[in-house]
């Protein structure tokens, strides 16, 4: 198989060449794909550098914590009952 390649060698590294080339040059489209075709792809950082993608995780993090968090809040009519005004006066 190798005796074939070696008659055709420089070929091949043509075709390698050409072929490094052209998944190269797809590659830094893809990268940069916001850049070029900004109405097809939305943008994924902001102005600041940020990910908007973990800057919503982030944000859904937060409504969790404070999801938990109100949960374990009692309003004080709860936790404390109303003291009548008889049972007051009793003691």
């Amino acid at each position: 198989m190798f005796i074939d390649l070696n008659q055709h060698r420089e070929l091949v590294f043509y075709y390698f060449g050409v072929c490094c080339l052209v998944t190269w040059f797809v590659f830094n489209l893809w990268i940069l794909r916001d850049y070029f075709f900004p109405c097809w792809y939305t943008g994924g950082y902001t102005a600041s550098g940020l990910s908007k993608k973990k800057i919503a995780e982030k944000r859904e993090e937060l409504r969790r914590k404070a999801k938990i968090s109100n949960a374990f809040v009692f309003p004080a009519a709860v936790v404390v009952p109303r003291a009548s005004t008889e049972s007051a006066t009793k003691y």
